[in-house]
């Protein structure tokens, strides 16, 4: 039998006709209106009868005979495959016609089905986000250039991170954050992200229990859900976390704690020696893992910040972490951990069947950048900026009161809002429509006893845009006034 006519099909000339034919032809064996066996009509007549050129017809045919669905028969002409036939004939009609239902997710995977996912913005007020017009783009461009054309940079480099880089993270976390290591313990990672993640592998089984902080880094709480951990919140005092709370509760069967000691995120709290060694302390008598995110270490205002954790003493269960996230930009994605001598190989081994290695060059850029003293001169031209702007936002903030408090500790790159009978996430999105990116409060929360108000990033943010916002959150909440 021969096949009369294929004039039914359609194309559209701003795309590849050889495509819409292939796919056209290749839908109707599917479907079944094109039998086994049917022969096809001769490539001439085939592009007469479409208004298609002869060779358009002739690639379409040789690449759905290549994949199967035609077979050529030398003399005689084209066919329909009869095994591809057969194929198609294990799809229902119904199923053919309409998407085929896909196997079931994992029970991980659908608890997110109904949450709203909170992209990332780069726009004023967002958290998190550096103030990019002020870095020094035009020496980190000649770093660039220095290595692009390097080609042993395009080869694989190994897991745990460059070298270079690894060495000089070592001089700077020892100099500047008081921390313990060599450039043995330390393993460069795709971002903060990627860094809690390869702990949660690493440390934990399913149904351990992992402590964090409430409110606190909800990234980090994903991350811990993914290795189906039992999370359990402590609280905080004095806007960093309550060590004594631990001794009080019974938190002794923990694997693992998450905390940001240094500016807590997002009270911004920064947690006293005493309690930083009076923590090291119950974690090491309760065999407990700390994992210590040093986040926004470097830029505090008033004094220099306290030593990391990790080296209050010679061992201890901490695992540090940072990245580059903040101090350079965003858009890096590149952050380190600092671990213990002895399980160095088991977090390589396991990023390696996480991801592989981290892109190269721009770790060859960051070690440079570093070793030359770029990122020190950075640094302190960053902590006068934000220091500058943070002054600025707390005094047009205190406008608000008595309905707002602002909590504004002398670090970081933002402030938190805190406002009483809000709906802080209307508040949120009332902000957005006028361009401006906040986070509410009240999603840092785990348990349903939350506080309502904004996070506010103020690091990419010029003054006119902070009396703005300002002025827009005492209109919103006006609008509320009975």
């Amino acid at each position: 039998m021969e096949v009369t006519s294929l004039s039914d099909m359609h194309f559209d000339r701003q795309f590849n006709l050889q495509q819409q034919l292939y796919q056209q032809i290749a839908n109707k064996i599917i479907k079944g209106e094109l039998t086994a066996g049917m022969k096809l009509p001769a490539s001439r007549q085939l592009a007469r009868e479409l208004a298609l050129s002869r060779n358009t017809v002739i690639k379409a045919l040789e690449q759905l005979c290549d994949e199967g669905f035609l077979e050529s028969r030398r003399g005689s002409g084209v066919y329909i495959n009869t095994e591809m036939i057969k194929a198609a004939l294990t799809l229902t009609p119904q199923a053919a016609q309409a998407p085929l239902p896909l196997p079931e997710l994992s029970r991980y995977a659908q608890s997110f089905n109904n949450q709203a996912i909170e992209q990332a913005k780069n726009l004023p007020f967002a958290p998190g986000l550096t103030a990019v017009d002020e870095f020094p783009m035009t020496i980190w461009q000649r770093l660039v250039r220095r290595h692009a054309d390097r080609t042993r940079l395009c080869g694989y480099n190994g897991i745990q991170g460059y070298l270079p880089l690894r060495e000089a993270l070592a001089d700077y976390l020892a100099h500047s954050r008081g921390v313990i290591c060599d450039a043995e313990q330390i393993i460069i990672t795709q971002g903060a992200q990627q860094a809690i993640s390869l702990c949660a592998q690493v440390l934990l089984n399913p149904r351990d229990q992992v402590i964090m902080e409430e409110p606190g880094y909800s990234s980090a709480q994903r991350a811990f859900s993914a290795c189906q951990a039992n999370i359990i919140t402590v609280p905080l005092h004095q806007e960093s976390i309550d060590v004594s709370a631990l001794t009080h509760h019974d938190y002794s069967q923990a694997k693992l704690l998450y905390c940001t000691p240094t500016h807590q995120y997002p009270m911004g709290g920064i947690l006293p020696a005493s309690d930083r060694l009076a923590l090291l302390n119950w974690a090491t008598s309760h065999k407990t893992w700390i994992i210590e995110d040093d986040y926004d270490s470097e830029f505090h205002f008033a004094q220099k910040p306290v030593a990391a954790i990790q080296g209050m003493a010679a061992t201890t269960p901490v695992i540090y972490m940072g990245s580059f996230s903040k101090t350079l930009f965003a858009s890096l994605r590149i952050g380190y951990l600092v671990v213990p001598n002895a399980i160095v190989n088991h977090f390589v081994q396991v990023k390696s069947a996480m991801s592989g290695e981290s892109p190269v060059l721009n770790q060859a850029v960051i070690a440079d950048f570093i070793s030359e003293g770029h990122f020190a001169r950075h640094l302190r031209r960053m902590r006068i900026s934000y220091h500058n702007k943070w002054v600025d936002f707390n005094e047009l903030l205190q406008q608000l009161r008595p309905r707002c408090q602002v909590v504004a500790h002398s670090a970081g790159m933002h402030l938190v809002l805190k406002i009483v009978d809000i709906d802080d996430y209307e508040l949120r999105q009332y902000l957005l429509s006028h361009g401006f990116a906040t986070s509410a409060l009240s999603s840092y929360y785990q348990s349903k006893n939350k506080q309502t108000g904004l996070t506010l990033g103020f690091a990419n943010t010029t003054s006119e845009q902070r009396q703005h916002i300002t002025t827009l959150i005492a209109q919103f909440l006006a609008q509320l006034t009975p």
